[in-house]
């Protein structure tokens, strides 16, 4: 019998999540372009940051999720939204009311993909599931 061989961790060690709805009227394609924005604009230029997604809940929410390489520089990346202005239009989508925010370290991981955790995530982009 062969032992179990362990699987790779994820490259990534902080988590932040906010839980949001969209205004009325808004739509995912606005909110998918507003994201790529901040993406293209703020994320991929700064230390520390593995990636970003956004994910539809099924119930009328999403969750913004923004990977880094320890949960103080996902707070210092999400601390960077507010006046950056590659963040307005995607904030200005948000449900200021609906907004709730979390930073989480990670303790265990485990990838069963061979592809890097930036090509599962859309590299400097996002995936909207």
């Amino acid at each position: 019998m062969n032992p179990v061989q362990p699987l790779p961790p994820l490259p990534f060690a902080g988590v932040e999540w906010s839980r949001f709805r969209l205004r009325p009227g808004v739509t995912e394609a606005q909110l998918m372009s507003a994201a790529q924005k901040v993406v293209d604009g703020l994320l991929r230029h700064q230390p520390g940051f593995q990636g970003h997604a956004v994910l539809r809940d099924g119930e009328g929410g999403y969750i913004d999720l923004l990977l880094a390489d320890s949960e103080a520089r996902a707070q210092a990346l999400c601390g960077m939204w507010v006046s950056h202005p590659a963040c307005a239009d995607y904030l200005a989508l948000l449900e200021p009311d609906s907004v709730q925010l979390g930073f989480h370290s990670s303790l265990c991981s485990a990838s069963a993909l061979p592809l890097r955790a930036e090509l599962i995530l859309g590299g400097a982009g996002e995936v909207l599931a």
